[in-house]
Parts: C-alpha cells; sequence; structure tokens
C-alpha cells in the first residue's frame, strides 16, 4: 500500500519500465498506489487507493473502504479516499485464479472480505503501509488476514512496509 506513491506521469515511465522487465520474464508484479480521482483548486481532492499490478498481468485493484477519519483530514481540501462500499471489488485472473485485493485497515474488517468471497474472489493481495508502526498494528493485520482467509474460504498473499528495524 502507497509503495509506488501518486500514479501521475512523473512516475508512470518508472512503473511501466518495471511492468515491461517483468513481462519478458513472465512475472507479474504487484505495487500499491494511489490515483487522483478529482482536483480541486489544483490539489488533488478524492484519490483511490488501489494495487496495481504490472508485467505478465495488468489491472488496477481499488480499495472498497475510505481511510478511516485519523488517517485522513476531513476538513482538509485535499486527500479525500471516499468509500466505495457498495460497489462490485475489482478482481482480475492472474495464472487462472481470481485475485482481488484488501488494503490498510480492510485487512481488519470482514465486510471487503466477504464482498470478494462473494463475487468468487479466490486469492486476496492484502498490502498495508506500516512503517511509522512499533509492530502492533501490523501484527493485528497479519492475524486478522490469516483469520479472515480462513473464515471465508480465500489465499491470502500479504505485503507490508515495516519499520527499518523490525
Amino acid at each position: 500500500e502507497g509503495v509506488a506513491g501518486l500514479r501521475e506521469p512523473r512516475v508512470s515511465w518508472m512503473w511501466q519500465e518495471v511492468g515491461e522487465r517483468a513481462k519478458t520474464r513472465g512475472l507479474t508484479v504487484a505495487v500499491g498506489n494511489s490515483v487522483v480521482l478529482e482536483v480541486t483548486h489544483g490539489q488533488a481532492s478524492a484519490l483511490v487507493n488501489q494495487v496495481e499490478l504490472f508485467g505478465e498481468h495488468s489491472a488496477q485493484l481499488r480499495a472498497l473502504v475510505d481511510v478511516p477519519v485519523g488517517s485522513w483530514k476531513p476538513w482538509a481540501a485535499s486527500g479525500h479516499y471516499p468509500a466505495r462500499w457498495c460497489e462490485t471489488p475489482d478482481q482480475t485472473e492472474v495464472g487462472g485464479v481470481r485475485v482481488g485485493a484488501v488494503m490498510c485497515w480492510e485487512e481488519l474488517i470482514a465486510c471487503p472480505w466477504l464482498r470478494h468471497a462473494g463475487v468468487g474472489s479466490t486469492t486476496l493481495l492484502a498490502a498495508s503501509n506500516t512503517w511509522f508502526d512499533e509492530g502492533y498494528i501490523d501484527a493485528a493485520q497479519r492475524r486478522s488476514s490469516w483469520a479472515l482467509g480462513r473464515l471465508f474460504g480465500v489465499s491470502v498473499v500479504r505485503a507490508a512496509n515495516t519499520a527499518p528495524n523490525r
């Protein structure tokens, strides 16, 4: 989640090159990023958190749940991640497997997992950005992903940016 930063032309060339190299090797790379949906007064006013696949397979798997109130500034003109609670989750096929994604605090709540299981995702990519954490949030997300994956019968591939001291 967030490894690639904001998906914009200044960095797109780099990810395109990564995708081309991965494709020549028959690989798929999954990277977390944000995409600007709306610009107000020259600032990003609405964004989507997503896992983007590059290489052999390409897709954008957007988050369903908005970032919690503690992580964004509802009073600010920029940086808002709107909820997609009622939309069908994004999924793609990778090597014959139906893949979806959960990000950040979606790892902790059952609703996104239930929605993905309901549309037939068999594997979920779980991505989180816990570089600021002493290990407690990451551990909770890891345990939750394991438990929710078992509960809903989906395999989980998980990656997290963790604090450098761990």
